[in-house]
């Protein structure tokens, strides 16, 4: 990867298991991630969501908390 121009499209395959997931999307969806992985991070929490509401639903509210405590 480090050998092509940045504007290359690659695929990129992830395998991890839900607590792994939890704690990517976690970082990734924080305001102060690139806003690119902000958006892949919120395409994938919206497709685990549904399947496991229990593992994810507290994620925005862990997000706010954090972002209120820097205010």
């Amino acid at each position: 990867r480090y050998a092509l121009p940045n504007a290359t499209r690659t695929r990129l395959i992830m395998k991890s298991n839900l607590r792994e997931w939890r704690h990517i999307i976690t970082l990734r969806m924080h305001s102060s991630a690139q806003p690119e992985a902000q958006e892949i991070a919120k395409i994938i929490w919206g497709e685990l969501m549904p399947h496991f509401p229990e593992i994810f639903g507290d994620i925005p509210a862990i997000l706010e908390a954090g972002s209120r405590a820097n205010r």
